[in-house]
């Protein structure tokens, strides 16, 4: 296993992405080449404080180690970035000319970005500025691979990459004034190749053949909005095993059975599948799949939020995105409240199409929601004010598998009572529980949430702990239990709670930590007024406020240690060599900005195990540049 699968193991809150495979060479490659090979890319990225982060992606270059440039990306494609918490999104497919390749460049446009950071539980639209504070146009993203992490391309033998945007790292946020945030953008791009271990790949397209002798299908790839775009996104195979789930025009189905229903589907039908992609047998896995009626694409509009408060029949959903049925292609848009209106005919279903009712729909749950909108899309783009409300009376709504994380307060048989900080993502304080119990007594309390988790193993657990829990909220006023666990994120049956720490220092700090050794880091809190904070399971946790000094070490194993200053950034995948990077830079008259980590934490030592660290510098006038390496060891890691 090579350092970045390590790192991919800790990066548990790692979000969004973009995935690359196999169509016919794109315009725009340099010459020079013997031959054509795959080359599978993902981009990625980590949580950060944001509800939405829209933002233009317009191109995706590969440098090979002769010069050559090959442009990978079909089209300007609209990503947002805070809405791919927990997957990667395959984007296009391209076949590329072998050789070897040290590095990539991605440009992307902030001109027409949405950019919405949460303050105090509300989504409040951010100014962007760069590092030296003008406004942003576009931005450039360079990342140079270590030797060990080379895309090696040669015909038959396809390469797999994941390119990890990093949303904390990259924005330092501004909350001086709370209604006018500031977002500072200075981008982190890491890489990591040929990865043992991944998020699961969403692949979305119309369905071009199915095989049945070999249990796979192919879809012609249509990625985000370019639900109508031509062939230039390419194709890509399916395979299917006998414990894939499909839900296919809103009935379930598994393995072969579902492949036979799929089989009996139009082609150009709308299908979406979940899995792994397995690049030596270049295709996907598919764990889950749907397709027909039960993928929302252009039929009527469709918004996908957290179920915030209920009264009635009226719903009311935060961070709600929306998709209009008369824009296919345009940018799905965020409005943080939107009103949903259901009655005795809206189609209810769980999880798999699993059959549901209205009742189903409770307060913290996250749905999906296909209707017709009241107010037309360019009233809802043009005006922040405005509520929309959404009629699916005779409409749908999908229940999703929702994510819960607070504090365990106690445990007995079958059941878990958590402190909840959070319910998919949200601070407990947006959420009004009224109605979700038997009686108003019974109401969820998100002090003592109560979890049946059924059969799972609590013996791990003690109070104090955090933990996260997946699963389906009760139906509305049948509490308790608040929540029915599926699984939990707990030591030992799974990695513990991914943790991320931010520092930022303001104005930038010349001595920004107390301790700098090979060992670990002691961050100085004196000159971070805003901004010193471990989140782990939905709680915050102020290291100003922990009568101790914070450290920050490095894992046992693998992990990505980087240094940033003016769009530029160094990688190292040892710590002690990041660390005299880092002195050396100081000493030359450099400033901490800000200081970004994810990993595991200990709240009785006070210390952070972090597998990924990037630390902003802001450059000395006249001073050496601290991300430059020294040019021996750049012509041996990339042949410059």
């Amino acid at each position: 296993m090579n350092v970045f699968s390590r790192m991919r193991r800790a990066l548990a809150a790692l979000g969004a992405a973009l995935a690359l495979a196999a169509v016919p060479l794109l315009p725009g490659c340099g010459g020079g080449a013997t031959g054509l090979g795959e080359v599978v890319i993902g981009l990625t990225d980590a949580d950060g404080d944001f509800l939405a982060y829209q933002v233009d992606v317009t191109s995706l270059t590969l440098s090979r180690a002769d010069g050559t440039q090959v442009q990978v990306l079909p089209l300007s494609t609209r990503v947002d970035f805070a809405q791919y918490t927990e997957m990667t999104e395959f984007l296009t497919a391209a076949m590329v000319p072998d050789g070897v390749y040290t590095g990539a460049e991605m440009v992307l446009d902030y001109t027409s970005a949405d950019v919405q950071v949460e303050v105090a539980g509300a989504a409040t639209p951010a100014t962007l500025v760069d590092a030296d504070g003008n406004p942003l146009a576009q931005v450039t993203m360079a990342v140079q691979l270590e030797e060990m992490d080379h895309i090696l391309i040669r015909p038959g033998v396809p390469a797999h990459v994941v390119f990890d945007f990093d949303l904390a790292a990259t924005n330092a946020v501004d909350l001086t004034i709370p209604a006018a945030p500031v977002v500072t953008v200075d981008p982190v791009l890491l890489a990591e190749v040929d990865a043992d271990f991944a998020k699961p790949h969403r692949l979305r397209g119309l369905l071009d053949r199915v095989d049945l002798d070999n249990s796979e299908f192919t879809l012609h790839v249509r990625p985000f909005g370019h639900h109508g775009a031509a062939h230039r996104f390419g194709d890509f195979p399916v395979a299917v095993d006998g414990q894939t789930a499909f839900e296919i025009d809103g009935v379930a189905y598994t393995g072969a059975d579902g492949l036979a229903a799929l089989a009996a589907l139009e082609p150009g039908s709308p299908v979406v599948a979940f899995g792994q992609v397995q690049r030596a047998l270049r295709h996907m896995l598919a764990s889950t799949v749907r397709a027909g009626s039960s993928v929302p694409w252009g039929q009527r509009d469709v918004a996908h939020g957290v179920l915030t408060s209920r009264l009635g029949d009226q719903l009311t959903l935060r961070g709600a995105v929306l998709s209009f049925d008369s824009g296919v292609g345009r940018p799905d848009l965020l409005r943080d409240t939107l009103t949903v209106l259901i009655g005795p005919d809206t189609i209810v279903t769980g999880p798999l199409g699993a059959p549901m009712t209205p009742a189903d729909l409770s307060v913290g749950g996250r749905v999906t929601v296909v209707g017709d909108l009241l107010e037309t899309a360019a009233v809802i783009a043009a005006d922040l004010s405005v509520t929309p409300t959404l009629d699916a009376t005779q409409g749908k709504a999908r229940i999703e598998v929702s994510h819960a994380h607070g504090l365990v307060v106690a445990t007995t048989a079958g059941t878990l009572t958590l402190d909840l900080r959070a319910l998919n993502g949200r601070p407990v304080d947006i959420y009004d529980f009224a109605g979700t119990g038997a009686t108003p007594a019974d109401d969820s309390d998100p002090a003592a949430y109560r979890v049946d988790t059924g059969a799972l193993d609590l013996s791990a657990l003690a109070a104090g702990d955090p933990v996260g829990v997946r699963g389906l909220t009760a139906p509305f006023g049948a509490a308790p239990p608040d929540f029915l666990a599926m699984s939990l994120a707990q030591p030992p049956v799974e990695p513990e709670p991914r943790a991320n720490l931010t520092i930022q220092w303001h104005p930038a700090d010349l001595t920004p930590f107390t301790v700098s050794a090979p060992g670990g880091l002691v961050p100085d809190l004196s000159a971070s007024p805003h901004r010193h904070h471990v989140v782990v399971a939905g709680a915050v946790i102020d290291l100003a406020g922990l009568g101790a000094d914070a450290r920050v070490v490095p894992a046992a194993e693998g992990g990505r240690y980087a240094l940033q200053a003016g769009g530029a950034l160094r990688v190292f995948g040892d710590f002690a060599t990041f660390q005299a990077a880092l002195d050396a830079a100081l000493a030359n008259g450099a400033a901490g900005r800000h200081l970004t980590a994810h990993g595991a934490w200990d709240g009785p030592t006070a210390t952070f195990t972090a597998d990924v660290v990037v630390v902003n510098l802001r450059r000395a006038a006249g001073g050496p540049d601290p991300v430059r390496m020294p040019p021996g060891l750049a012509k041996r890691l990339f042949g410059m």
